[in-house]
């Protein structure tokens, strides 16, 4: 059996304060309080050093942030993992960019409200 998939557009974020200005907003429409901490119910958790930004794509039901991996090993890089003829210096640039996500963010990923990690390509 073969799935539709609906052709989404991705809303792509440059700063941690436009994710948290979109999330107030949302929060707002759908009659959620801010959480300031204290609500753990409330509270979504982004990444912040670095912030991988432009690969913030949403949050799930259970509010918690979710990434796209490519994008986040783009954003720290600087480059494009899919591009092609890239030097071995930026070759080494992905890999290295890959070491960090993986070895610093990708193990802490199992907490119940940590951001999910996904590869969508």
């Amino acid at each position: 059996m073969k799935m539709k998939m609906k052709n989404v557009k991705l809303k792509r974020f440059e700063t941690l304060e436009e994710i948290k200005n979109f999330l107030n907003e949302r929060d707002e429409e759908n009659g959620i309080e801010p959480g300031e901490g204290e609500d753990k119910d409330t509270e979504i958790i982004l990444f912040d050093s670095p912030s991988f930004a432009s690969a913030f794509i949403g949050i799930t039901q259970d509010r918690r942030a979710v990434y796209d991996y490519s994008l986040m090993i783009q954003d720290f890089s600087g480059k494009d993992p899919k591009g092609t003829n890239l030097s071995e210096k930026a070759i080494q640039t992905l890999i290295e960019a890959q070491e960090f996500i993986d070895y610093n963010i990708s193990d802490n990923s199992t907490r119940k409200e940590y951001p999910i990690i996904i590869n969508l390509n």
